[in-house]
């Protein structure tokens, strides 16, 4: 698995055409936002519901090879300064 998202990145547009691969929604807060009875079924009852808060999740890329790896975090933008003095 590791090997294909290495061949070509999930979630990445590799030729600028807007496809990034597939994806699956994990929906994890909800609520209920009606209850609804059709007028043509009286015993059926449809609930909607309301999604708050979905996160996506990219399981395939866009069939371009992107050949990226993990790359290393980025540098911190602090710097270490010795507040001493040196002495001969």
């Amino acid at each position: 698995m590791w090997a294909s998202w290495v061949y070509d990145n999930p979630g990445i547009d590799s030729d600028n055409d807007s496809l990034f691969g597939e994806y699956r929604l994990c929906c994890l807060d909800t609520l209920i936002d009606y209850i609804d009875t059709p007028q043509t079924e009286t015993l059926k009852i449809d609930t909607h519901w309301l999604y708050n808060q979905c996160d996506t999740f990219w399981y395939k890329g866009d069939n371009v090879p992107d050949f990226r790896g993990a790359s290393p975090p980025p540098s911190p933008a602090s710097w270490a300064v010795c507040g001493c003095t040196l002495s001969r």
